[in-house]
C-alpha cells in the first residue's frame, strides 16, 4: 500500500501545485504578489529534476542518450525512463516509510488523501482532454507550415494528428 501511495503521489506531481497556478488572483483581494512566479518555479524545478534523473538513468543504467525536451508526444524514450525513475523513487520512499513507521499499518488518512487526490487528478485530466476535443484545439486544421513539411520529416504521431485535424468527420 505504501508503494502505491508513493507511486501515485510521484506520478501526479506537480498536480496540486499546477491547479494553484490558476488561482493567482483571489476575489476581493486581487493579485497575490509573486504567487504565479513561485508556482511556476516549483513546477519547472520538478520537471528539471525529473529530466536530469531520466538523463542520468538513461546514460548509466541503460546506456542510451535520453533526448529531453518538449515534443508534444508522451510516447518517447524520456517518458519511459522517467517512469522507471518514478518507480525507483516510489520504491525507495516506501522502504524508508516502512522502516520509519516500524511496520505499522498505513493510516486511513494517508490512504484517503491519496484516493481523493487521485480522483481529482483523473477528473482534471479527463476534463482537459474532453475540452480539447469539444473545441478543436488539440488537433487543429493543419496550417501551411505543416502542409509544406516534407513527409520524411514528420513523426508518425504528427501524421496522424494532421490527418485528424484535416478531417472534421474524424475530429
Amino acid at each position: 500500500m505504501r508503494f502505491v501511495i508513493a507511486y501515485l503521489a510521484l506520478y501526479m506531481l506537480p498536480f496540486p501545485i499546477t491547479v494553484l497556478g490558476t488561482v493567482a488572483r483571489l476575489p476581493l483581494i486581487g493579485d497575490i504578489p509573486g504567487f504565479a512566479t513561485a508556482v511556476g518555479g516549483i513546477i519547472s524545478g520538478w520537471y528539471s529534476l525529473l529530466s536530469a534523473l531520466a538523463d542520468v538513468t538513461g546514460r548509466l543504467l541503460l546506456g542510451v542518450d535520453v533526448e529531453v525536451g518538449p515534443s508534444g508526444s508522451g510516447d518517447r524514450l524520456v517518458n519511459y525512463v522517467t517512469l522507471i525513475v518514478t518507480v525507483a523513487l516510489a520504491l525507495a520512499i516506501s522502504i524508508v516509510w516502512t522502516l520509519a513507521t516500524r511496520g505499522r499499518r498505513v493510516g486511513a488518512g494517508a490512504f484517503d488523501v491519496s484516493r481523493v487526490l487521485s480522483r481529482y487528478y483523473l477528473a482534471t485530466t479527463l476534463l482537459v482532454y474532453g475540452w480539447l476535443k469539444v473545441f478543436p484545439l488539440q488537433m487543429p486544421t493543419p496550417g501551411p507550415d505543416r502542409l509544406l513539411q516534407p513527409y520524411g520529416d514528420s513523426s508518425p504521431m504528427g501524421i496522424a494528428w494532421t490527418f485528424i485535424g484535416a478531417s472534421t468527420a474524424y475530429e
